[in-house]
């Protein structure tokens, strides 16, 4: 199978445009798998916002039992109140343990070491204070509520803000991030576009002013083979295709002038040997001629000379026994 110089040429630039292609299909498989973990992100990101949020709103939910319990007239109530207060305790920590496991950054454990220190002695305090007021110690109850209970319970707050300021600032930069890798990904999709249709378009055109000069050349010496010498490349460039169509040229002038001369001389020749051929059958015919008049001659002597003495006679018969030639010759030279 004959592969011509074209093929190979859309071959190659069709390989480059592949891994051109390739390249862009890698780069958007890598963008989908961001895209991908990013959504998977975000997806945990609002699941920690939500975990936090309920803890703040257990916590706050602690933070007032002090003056429900210290409200309620019926001491009964208070066993209720305490196992309310346990199950909302156990609330936050459930609630903390989920986000803990969404925190992924520096800034989050260490926010979560402080919070975890801040509750455990906030957790610690509470029963303390409930006991000083359920004793009727209500003034150490309320030193204990407001040097203890009060500013932990403010900290464990604050903390819990932070987080959830943190994880809203996380979550924006995320989405942001989401965001800009879309862009990039349309303005890579676009310059891959661009890239293929440029890449097409330089492929064909280089192709044409290679595969067309050749075509051409090809002909000519198609041409030429044929005893055609009167095809002529016309390129006129100043790279290597101008030079290669200016050097056939030449040779192409080259051997057509050699031929020419070549013919001439063979003209020439032959109208020499027409003229030789034309002498050398004059001089045949006058050698006949002469020949002849020669037989005439010799035989007007033997009948001169029949009447002779015999001793002549001798002498004619063994000059008759001499070779043809030679008596010819002896004729002509006696005529």
């Amino acid at each position: 199978m004959r592969v011509t110089i074209r093929t190979k040429l859309l071959a190659g630039f069709a390989a480059m445009l592949l891994l051109i292609v390739a390249v862009g299909l890698t780069g958007w498989q890598s963008s989908v798998t961001y895209s991908a973990r990013f959504d998977d992100l975000f997806k945990k990101n609002a699941q920690a916002v939500i975990e936090l949020v309920d803890a703040q709103d257990a916590l706050s939910q602690l933070r007032y039992g002090f003056a429900e319990f210290m409200v309620v007239r019926n001491l009964d109530d208070r066993p209720k109140f305490l196992e309310n207060d346990r199950t909302l305790h156990a609330a936050v920590n459930e609630r903390m343990r989920a986000f803990e496991a969404h925190a992924t950054t520096p800034e989050e454990r260490e926010v979560l070491r402080e919070w975890n220190d801040v509750w455990t002695k906030y957790g610690s305090a509470r029963p303390k204070f409930f006991e000083l007021y359920a004793a009727s110690l209500f003034e150490e109850a309320a030193t204990w509520r407001s040097t203890m209970t009060t500013p932990l319970g403010a900290t464990a707050a604050r903390i819990l803000a932070r987080l959830v300021l943190l994880q809203r600032s996380t979550g924006e930069r995320r989405q942001l991030v989401e965001v800009n890798s879309a862009k990039t990904w349309g303005v890579g999709s676009a310059i891959i576009a661009l890239a293929i249709g440029i890449g097409l378009g330089v492929a064909f055109t280089i192709s044409r002013s290679v595969t067309r000069p050749l075509q051409t050349t090809v002909e000519v010496l198609e041409a030429v083979a044929g005893r055609d010498f009167t095809r002529r490349l016309g390129l006129e460039s100043a790279d290597e295709m101008g030079r290669m169509a200016a050097a056939l040229n030449q040779a192409v002038d080259s051997v057509s002038a050699a031929l020419g001369e070549v013919s001439e001389s063979a003209q020439q020749s032959a109208e020499a040997s027409q003229g030789l051929a034309a002498a050398a059958r004059e001089l045949a015919s006058g050698a006949q001629e002469q020949a002849a008049s020669l037989e005439e001659t010799a035989a007007s002597l033997e009948e001169d000379e029949s009447c002779q003495d015999p001793r002549r006679r001798g002498a004619q018969r063994r000059r008759h026994r001499a070779p043809p030639r030679r008596r010819l010759l002896e004729k002509a030279g006696r005529v």
